[in-house]
């Protein structure tokens, strides 16, 4: 299975919206609707979309929805901050698609990629707000069961695009 993993793009600092509450703002639409371009036209197929209910992971997963075709967007508590990874792995392991997007949030994602390439939640992975990587990963989801395909940072997938 492929496993991407996206931070959402930047969010709204109004000190008035709970952490929950706060939207991506214009320039985090812009990331993500790279992150959007780059998938379409690298012809990346992403049959599964898995997104943390925070809203703006909820906004960066509906703009990549409509970049791909046939991607279903499945909401999960396992993706919110402080989650325990081995429920996400046990709701991944279940899944029969080839290809699975997570959109959450950090430190989380990288403690998935550190645990999943080395067993160990030891991360020394940093991921800048609209980051994408990949991993192969091997079902069982567990503990050194990945392999790291890539990382790119948001400026690579616009440069790559265009604006």
């Amino acid at each position: 299975m492929l496993l991407y993993l996206l931070r959402h793009g930047d969010a709204d600092s109004s000190p008035l919206l709970a952490d929950h509450e706060r939207p991506l703002s214009m320039r985090g639409q812009k990331e993500i609707e790279g992150v959007a371009r780059f998938l379409a036209v690298s012809k990346t197929t992403i049959s599964l979309i898995v997104s943390s209910p925070l809203l703006r992971a909820q906004e960066s997963s509906a703009i990549i929805q409509q970049s791909l075709q046939n991607a279903e967007i499945l909401t999960s508590d396992s993706l919110v901050p402080g989650s325990n990874p081995t429920k996400l792995f046990v709701e991944l392991s279940s899944r029969a698609e080839p290809a699975v997007l997570l959109v959450g949030h950090e430190p989380l994602l990288s403690v998935l990629i550190s645990i999943l390439i080395s067993g160990s939640d030891a991360s020394h992975i940093e991921l800048k707000k609209g980051s994408l990587v990949c991993l192969a990963v091997q079902k069982p989801l567990q503990g050194g069961a990945g392999v790291l395909r890539w990382v790119l940072p948001v400026s690579f997938m616009q440069l790559a695009t265009g604006p």
